[in-house]
């Protein structure tokens, strides 16, 4: 999913299943950080800019912030440790096979609301950590987009035999399975599932998700028709250009009161300095696959840019990144508990 929905509706929903506003914002920021989170800060300790050594140890040595999304592909570490628990968690092979018209297995085939994406969002809702609620509620929901997909690079995620791109998850399908209006064809699938409505995945998406949150916040989702009926209305009936993100942003600023996602709040205060990889940062994402594409990385930082661990501790970008190195710890306990192999 992209980020009309893992920010925009996630903050929507949230408000509506009772989180103060304040606190839907930061599980809706937390849940698109995920997808923004492609290259790594370095954080610089005290002892680069000049201070005593004697400061504690964890004031003193540097290192770099979380990555839960990039497309580098050939690394089979990304796989384990950014695509499969963060974006395409295993769910029921059995489910995923029997769609499929060559009936093939797989043990990390996604399947929408799977038990495993379901334990890991429980986990986090019991923790309280509004931070590790987005990023559960981000991979939860990318259970619905990633259905049918493995986040490997396996024959099983390919759509054409002769398509130039590796069949890694949905890549070779582009960014269309992300898209809450798109209708597209996998022809993987048997008939009676080869045409796909993503409203209607992402419909299905939003209930659930309400009703967890709902039944976090001790409140009954009795009104679910009437928070998810908007969402419908809006996805079947639209009329602006599916590439038009600014014009997907105001409808729910407009029409759902959502504040407008602002991808530098909680850098703000940090005195980040960044580097120039605007052209790295395109390489590494979904959009980034031309035929230029590798030498966005000749001469190029693989770092975003620095922060210092002053300003960094404590700060909600800190408490982000604990939360994902959590809630991957959590998805390979999970994995270990089930009996799947993750590379």
């Amino acid at each position: 999913m992209n980020r009309e929905f893992h920010y925009y509706v996630v903050c929507y929903l949230a408000r509506k299943a009772g989180f103060p506003p304040e606190h839907a914002e930061t599980i809706a920021l937390s849940s698109q950080m995920v997808d923004d989170s492609k290259l790594p800060w370095k954080i610089e300790g005290e002892q680069n800019s000049g201070h005593p050594h004697t400061l504690p140890a964890d004031q003193s040595a540097s290192f770099m912030t979380e990555v839960t999304q990039n497309y580098l592909f050939w690394d089979p570490k990304i796989a384990r440790d950014v695509y499969l628990p963060f974006h395409f968690i295993p769910g029921d092979p059995q489910l995923a096979a029997m769609k499929r018209k060559d009936r093939k297995l797989h043990p990390l085939a996604v399947t929408a609301d799977s038990q495993n994406a379901r334990a890991l969002l429980v986990d986090a809702l019991r923790s309280g950590n509004l931070f590790r609620i987005g990023i559960a509620l981000h991979s939860y929901a990318d259970t619905w987009a990633h259905q049918n997909f493995t986040g490997t690079a396996d024959p099983f995620n390919e759509l054409e035999a002769r398509n130039i791109l590796p069949a890694v998850g949905h890549l070779q399908a582009g960014t269309t399975p992300d898209q809450p209006q798109a209708l597209w064809r996998d022809m993987r699938l048997a008939a009676s599932y080869e045409d796909i409505s993503n409203s209607a995945r992402f419909l299905e998406a939003a209930r659930m998700i309400y009703r967890f949150l709902s039944t976090a916040q001790h409140k009954k989702f009795e009104d679910e028709a009437f928070v998810t009926g908007p969402l419908e209305e809006l996805w079947l009936n639209r009329r602006t250009s599916k590439n038009d993100s600014l014009a997907a942003a105001s409808d729910y600023v407009i029409y759902f009161d959502v504040p407008p996602y602002d991808p530098d709040k909680w850098f703000r205060s940090l005195e980040a300095r960044q580097f120039d990889t605007r052209e790295l940062l395109k390489a590494i994402s979904a959009e980034g696959f031309g035929t230029e594409w590798l030498g966005a990385f000749s001469g190029q930082s693989m770092v975003r840019g620095t922060i210092s661990i002053s300003n960094y501790s404590d700060s909600m970008f800190a408490q982000w990144n604990a939360a994902a190195s959590a809630h991957r710890d959590a998805f390979m306990k999970l994995m270990h508990t089930k009996g799947i192999q993750v590379l």
